[in-house]
């Protein structure tokens, strides 16, 4: 402590004038449609002097962060290294849920199921078992490693858009986009094309875990759901591992056996318990969220035909494509984080075991780091975006989505292609922290050779 003072007089005010989370001012997670969305944010950012907020009566009291800059500095702060605990997330998600009566068996087995993925998945994990168990993966999912995977993900597009054109309208997602990210994984670990489309039939059922407010029938089918999956991709990594000649598998399982941490399951989380399912909760994301996240895109770019118009004539837009696209609508909205200490932020205390809720989404539309935020701009300078979070804990997989998307956005816009968005239109998930199309109807149209060169 310093003996002058003035510098304690100096730290004795500064402290005084230190807010707690309880006195922030109350943001509701709330938006069903692309206009509540935007505006929810334009409210937010049209106060200069709206900082840090709270979020309540969705389980404990959590500090919720949106502006770029905030989320930027809080993604690397040292203090803010942790997730919640999977313990701890699983009671408040999922056993807090009140089933009907009668019920609560399937409501407690649902739960049950849901909290052992979480256990088992890696972003849940605190220090020191996140960066153990990241590097297990991680290391195979690096820019440099994903570069060998572009000409299988180029063919495996291929061989999926030529099963949905001129086939009449197909949901984007499940019928293309989904398929791909599940062939893709499904290669490299071993899985059978009928394990692959029962995989992307069963990422709808999973959906209600993202749910705001969940429902004992919403607990029930995502835990049932993701059951089933869960044990199709593990056993296909059983298989890998019993037959022994899948290289990428075998390091992945040399490397997870070498871990020797422990944790304590309501601080740093538990050891996940096998390879199979540390890749199954680890991959859901790859065979979700990826091809989630090049629907958006493509979405985007049907809805603005100028920039699609460009795309097809200037192919080395399409990295820009993938950019916007997530910027407007990542997949996933927000995450959590955990104050692994005591701290100070932005003239607000915040405690040791704090919930903080990283606002990505909002991140991605804040006026200060995008002119014009709402735009959807190919040209706009591609930094500053928090559609994958950042720091220690982000995402894993990133250079994976970013070459999946951008493989998918290369064959609908070739040559000879014609994509068209039919129906009455794409609506949101209600009430998610997702930000997905329940379906995305498209016709996609591919002409015939003499056709094409007309």
């Amino acid at each position: 402590m310093s003996s002058n003072p003035h510098s304690q007089s100096s730290e004795a005010q500064e402290v005084h004038e230190l807010r707690e989370i309880t006195d922030l001012p109350t943001f509701v997670p709330y938006f069903t449609d692309e206009d509540g969305f935007a505006a929810v944010y334009q409210e937010l950012f049209a106060d200069p002097g709206l900082g840090l907020m709270k979020i309540e009566g969705f389980g404990p009291l959590k500090l919720a962060v949106f502006r770029n800059s905030h989320l930027r500095s809080l993604m690397v702060h040292p203090a803010l290294t942790g997730n919640t605990p999977p313990v701890m997330l699983s009671e408040q998600a999922f056993y807090s849920v009140i089933p009907d009566e009668g019920k609560e068996d399937e409501a407690r087995r649902g739960a049950g199921i849901l909290a052992r993925y979480l256990a088992n998945q890696i972003f849940t994990l605190n220090p020191p078992l996140h960066r153990a168990y990241r590097n297990v993966l991680a290391r195979h999912m690096m820019a440099d490693s994903v570069a060998i995977y572009a000409p299988l993900m180029r063919d495996i597009v291929a061989e999926m858009l030529s099963t949905v054109a001129n086939k009449g309208p197909v949901d984007f997602l499940s019928g293309l986009s989904g398929r791909v990210a599940a062939r893709f994984w499904g290669t490299l670990i071993g899985m059978t094309e009928q394990e692959e489309a029962r995989v992307v039939e069963l990422m709808h059922g999973v959906l209600p875990m993202f749910n705001i407010m969940m429902s004992p029938e919403d607990l029930k089918l995502a835990g049932t759901s993701m059951g089933e999956y869960m044990s199709i991709v593990s056993g296909a990594v059983e298989r890998a591992q019993a037959k022994g000649d899948n290289e990428l598998i075998n390091t992945i399982a040399a490397d997870f056996a070498a871990v020797r941490l422990e944790g304590d399951p309501y601080t740093v989380g538990v050891r996940p318990e096998s390879v199979g399912m540390l890749i199954a909760s680890n991959l859901f994301d790859g065979f979700h969220t990826a091809g989630a996240a090049a629907a958006n895109c493509v979405y985007r770019l049907l809805t603005n035909p100028t920039a699609l118009a460009n795309i097809r004539n200037d192919r080395s837009l399409v990295p820009n494509a993938v950019f916007e696209g997530l910027r407007l609508d990542p997949p996933l909205t927000l995450s959590q984080r955990y104050a692994m200490e005591d701290f100070n932020f932005e003239g607000v205390r915040i405690p040791k075991g704090t919930q903080v809720a990283m606002l990505w989404g909002a991140g991605n539309r804040d006026p200060q780091a995008f002119p014009d935020p709402d735009i959807y701009d190919l040209s706009r300078p591609q930094r500053g975006a928090t559609s994958f979070g950042g720091g220690a804990r982000m995402c894993m997989g990133r250079s994976i989505a970013q070459l999946l998307i951008e493989k998918v956005i290369e064959a609908v816009t070739a040559p000879g292609i014609t994509m068209t968005l039919t129906g009455e239109g794409c609506a949101l998930l209600p009430l998610s922290l997702l930000r997905q199309f329940d379906a995305m109807p498209v016709s996609i149209v591919r002409a015939t050779l003499g056709q094409a060169a007309q």
